[in-house]
């Protein structure tokens, strides 16, 4: 069998849930890696082909690689279910991870991070994750599981952030005080 886990480099995160459970009740990140990080994109492709090789006989019968399910796509693309990636997504493959359990999330430091807003959409990190193979009612294909995050750095937050200066339109609001 081969070695299905492995660790990125320096990606940036997006939707990142891993303080709390997503709709899906589960934890999970989106991990945009640079398409010139070659050694990760290398591995992440090398496991996931492993895999369908390994499992190409029973699993996978009937199905080249490239029709088999994957958990990474081109960015620069159109995703799975149609639409276009956001800009953030330009120039990367985008890695989606998922885990039952809450994952390992520390700092540069190795020292745990428990407050939520120091991980947000748009920080860069490594991560951890590891790759299997899936068959729910006919669909199939490779997955990726979610082991931890190492936080790196911050980076521009994606989407906008709101903040009291917002309110700062002229509006006269004057009026609105209780006497």
């Amino acid at each position: 069998m081969a070695e299905t886990k492995m660790n990125t480099g320096k990606v940036r995160l997006s939707y990142p849930h891993l303080f709390q459970k997503d709709q899906n009740e589960k934890y999970s990140l989106v991990a945009l890696i640079p398409k010139t990080d070659t050694a990760t994109v290398q591995k992440m492709v090398e496991i996931c082909k492993s895999l369908y090789m390994e499992h190409k006989n029973d699993l996978f019968k009937g199905l080249l690689f490239e029709e088999v399910a994957v958990p990474y796509h081109d960015g620069d693309g159109r995703k799975p279910k149609g639409g276009e990636y956001g800009p953030e997504c330009k120039g990367h493959y985008v890695l989606s991870a998922k885990s039952k359990s809450k994952p390992l999330v520390i700092g540069r430091d190795k020292m745990p991070i428990t407050d939520e807003e120091d991980v947000y959409p748009g920080t860069w990190a490594r991560v951890s994750v590891g790759f299997g193979v899936y068959n729910n009612s006919g669909s199939r294909g490779i997955c990726c599981f979610l082991n931890g995050v190492k936080s790196y750095a911050t980076g521009e937050r994606f989407g906008t952030t709101f903040t009291a200066d917002g309110f700062d339109d002229g509006y006269d609001d004057s009026d609105m005080l209780e006497d």
